[in-house]
C-alpha cells in the first residue's frame, strides 16, 4: 500500500485517535492545533506537529497544506472555527476535506461551506453500541443502507461441523439440493470466511464450518433475530 500524506486539524480525542490510526496504517500525518501543549504531546505520535491558527489562510499556505491528500477538521465544540478552517482549506484548493460535526445542523453548515465528508463520531458510537446490545453475537458490522449490513460473526457452537448449505447461509448461486426459497435465510449470505490467517472468498454450500472461523455475511436487520437466537 502506497504511503499517503494527511493533515489533522484539532488534537482532541477524536483528532488524536485519527492521527494514531493513520500512523499505525503506515501513512504520514501532520498534526495541527493552536494549543502548544497538545502539539508537543503529538510530536511522539504524528510524523510532524505544528502550532498555528488554522483559520488563517496564510498560516495554512506556509505549511503547504494543498500538498496533502486530505485534511481532517477534527475541531470539537468551536463550530465557528470549524467552519472557518473548512472554508479556508477549500478556498486554498485542498483536494479532500473531512469535518467533524456534532449534529445534523452542523453537518448542513459544514457541507455548505465545502466539506467533502462530514462525520458524526458520537452519534456513530451510540448507533454501534445500541446494535451490540441488541445483537451480542455480532462482532462488528458496516451499515450499507437500505436495511442491509455487512456482519462479522464468530462461528456459533451449533454451526461447527455443519456445511453452509445445511446452515442455509449461502447465496442463490452457491446452493445445493432442492431447498425452496423459503428454506433459506435469504437475507444472510456468507461472502468471506476468515480461518486463522486464511481468507476464503465466496465459499460454496459444501464448505464446512470449524471452530474459530469468522464469517462475513451480507444481511438484513429483519434476519438478525434468526442469527442470534
Amino acid at each position: 500500500m502506497a504511503t499517503r500524506n494527511f493533515a489533522v486539524v484539532g488534537l482532541g480525542r477524536f483528532g488524536t485517535s485519527i492521527c494514531r490510526t493513520l500512523r499505525a496504517l503506515g501513512h504520514e500525518v501532520l498534526a495541527i492545533d493552536n494549543n502548544q501543549e497538545m502539539v508537543q504531546r503529538m510530536r511522539a505520535v504524528a510524523t510532524d506537529a505544528v502550532q498555528l491558527d488554522a483559520t488563517d489562510p496564510e498560516a495554512l499556505t506556509s505549511i503547504n497544506i494543498t500538498d496533502y491528500d486530505a485534511v481532517v477538521v477534527a475541531i470539537g465544540v468551536d463550530l465557528e472555527s470549524s467552519i472557518l478552517v473548512t472554508m479556508a482549506l477549500k478556498e486554498l484548493g485542498v483536494r479532500r476535506v473531512l469535518a467533524k460535526a456534532g449534529n445534523a445542523a452542523q453537518q448542513r453548515l459544514l457541507s455548505k461551506v465545502g466539506a467533502d465528508v462530514v462525520v458524526f463520531p458520537e452519534e456513530d458510537a451510540g448507533y454501534r453500541l445500541a446494535h451490540s446490545l441488541v445483537y451480542p453475537a455480532i462482532n462488528d458490522f458496516i451499515d450499507l443502507g437500505e436495511d442491509y449490513l455487512i456482519l462479522d460473526v464468530s462461528a456459533k457452537t451449533e454451526w461447527l461441523g455443519r456445511t453452509l448449505g445445511e446452515l442455509r447461509l449461502v447465496s442463490a448461486g452457491n446452493r445445493i439440493g432442492t431447498g425452496t426459497e423459503s428454506d433459506y435465510i435469504v437475507g444472510l449470505q456468507v461472502q468471506l470466511i476468515r480461518r486463522g490467517k486464511r481468507l476464503i472468498n465466496m465459499p460454496d454450500a459444501d464448505f464446512r464450518v470449524e471452530g474459530g472461523d469468522v464469517l462475513a455475511l451480507v444481511g438484513r436487520h429483519r434476519d438478525l433475530t434468526a442469527l442470534v437466537s
